[in-house]
């Protein structure tokens, strides 16, 4: 029993521990941890190295390709240090904002899956930072179940080829301008009434009090009052 009990002992030692650290790594240890040369890398790949911000890609301003997925990346921050990035993994991580995308004219292709995404205002603030994106993919984010949600981004986001994986089919583009729900002009005018001039109004006219000049406005005829003797 002795004997066995010190192989087993033996074993133990030889098996790694698999624990975090203590602080989460960044970008620049990780970096340093591959090693090699930096100051001229096109792609880096940064998957499951328990990263929780994008911080020291200024020492990598060249880069065109960035995945940093199965992270613990809460926020995006930093980028705006690789102007030259045209494809950006950050699937699988904590994202709840897309709003640190500024600086990236030239990304093509944004993967940004399983994450935590629910506002819709950070699908339009795509429009002001990529607006020539042609590759998105935000499944199993609370934001894709939206109502319309491929229409919805189509309206912003134009030269959309993909969405999810899943092409963009033809006709689709055209579908989603056609069906904004933006107030237009002749929206209003199919459905507002005149109220004195110039003055529109969506009310109903059974709501609402008529004045003698909304009459003549809208060419009402009013029976005059009989007058008694």
């Amino acid at each position: 029993r002795r004997g066995g009990t010190g192989v087993v002992a033996g074993l133990v030692k030889m098996v790694p521990v698999l624990q975090r650290p203590p602080h989460p790594p960044s970008v620049q240890s990780a970096l340093a941890a591959r090693g090699g040369s930096i100051a001229s890398l096109k792609v880096l790949i940064l998957h499951d190295c328990g990263l929780a911000k994008l911080e020291g890609l200024s020492v990598c301003a060249g880069l065109e390709r960035l995945v940093v997925s199965f992270n613990e990346i809460a926020r995006l921050e930093g980028l705006e240090a690789c102007p030259s990035l045209t494809a950006l993994d950050v699937s699988f991580n904590l994202l709840r904002r897309l709003d640190g995308l500024a600086g990236l004219a030239r990304l093509r292709t944004l993967d940004a899956q399983s994450n935590l995404v629910s506002r819709a205002d950070d699908l339009t603030v795509l429009r002001k930072h990529v607006p020539d994106l042609a590759h998105i993919h935000l499944a199993n984010n609370p934001v894709s179940s939206m109502k319309s949600f491929r229409a919805f981004l189509l309206r912003r986001l134009p030269k959309l080829a993909t969405i999810n994986g899943m092409d963009v089919l033809p006709g689709e583009l055209d579908a989603a301008l056609a069906s904004t729900s933006a107030i237009k002009v002749w929206l209003i005018k199919e459905n507002a009434f005149a109220q004195r001039r110039a003055n529109w109004s969506l009310l109903p006219p059974r709501y609402r009090r008529q004045t003698l000049g909304d009459r003549q406005a809208l060419d009402v005829r009013v029976p005059s009052r009989a007058v008694a003797v």
